[in-house]
């Protein structure tokens, strides 16, 4: 049978949205597919820091919605926060440490 977990917000993600919905006119579309795979197997995206249930998701940029860097912590094995997200900037580079 499969788990699919809870997916909370955090204040600090919700603040950081709201200043990004503006520029994506397609933030419900991708935040569904997002939280959809994050309900369906949150270990599948890699931990920020070795052993800690901090995990980044990044999302590729389509017409309508930037490249999304979005943390989340898996406070549970049925829930998860959604902690903060970002514009990924095209020079940026995105690094996860602790492999």
């Amino acid at each position: 049978m499969d788990i699919y977990r809870d997916i909370a917000e955090d204040p600090v993600f919700v603040e950081s949205a709201r200043r990004i919905e503006p520029d994506a006119r397609r933030w419900d579309e991708i935040m569904d597919g997002v939280c959809w795979a994050i309900s369906r197997n949150p270990s599948e995206f890699p931990e920020v820091r070795k052993g800690s249930n901090l995990r980044l998701v990044l999302t590729d940029a389509y017409p309508g919605i930037p490249a999304l860097r979005i943390l989340f912590l898996q406070e549970s094995v049925d829930r998860c926060v959604l902690l903060d997200v970002s514009i990924v900037k095209d020079a940026e580079q995105v690094t996860v440490t602790g492999e």
